[in-house]
């Protein structure tokens, strides 16, 4: 990342914002290499998923509805994988050739809804 010192934490933590909003970003590949690792390590400060790990969410994501989805929904659903976030590399970009990838969040249920599934089969093969 070629951007001045000051600009740089202001560039990850919207990446990041949006990442959480709507799961997936698209950027260059050295900007993909640093979201992830501070992605992953904002998962680890805030497994706990208690009321200091909301006000940490809360005063580092630019947007409220961010810091909620992650508490409500992220935080539940990956708390115990460690793989969070995948880096795609992409074709370069048309302008400049400078390698783009596709960071993503990978998807995974919340426990809750496994146990309600297998609970599902189980009355299925009782029939």
């Amino acid at each position: 990342m070629t951007k001045k010192r000051k600009i740089r934490p202001d560039i990850i933590r919207n990446q990041i914002t949006s990442l959480i909003i709507y799961e997936k970003v698209k950027t260059t590949l050295s900007k993909a290499k640093v979201l992830k690792s501070k992605i992953e390590d904002i998962f680890t400060k805030t497994q706990k998923n208690d009321l200091n790990s909301f006000r940490y969410l809360s005063g580092y994501l630019y947007h409220p509805k961010a810091a909620l989805k992650m508490k409500d929904i992220l935080i539940p659903s990956y708390i115990k994988d460690k793989n969070i976030i995948r880096i795609a590399k992409l074709l370069s970009r048309g302008g400049d050739k400078a390698p783009q990838a596709l960071v993503y969040l990978i998807k995974t249920e919340p426990k809750v809804v496994e146990a309600v599934k297998t609970n599902q089969k189980k009355k299925k093969s009782l029939k």
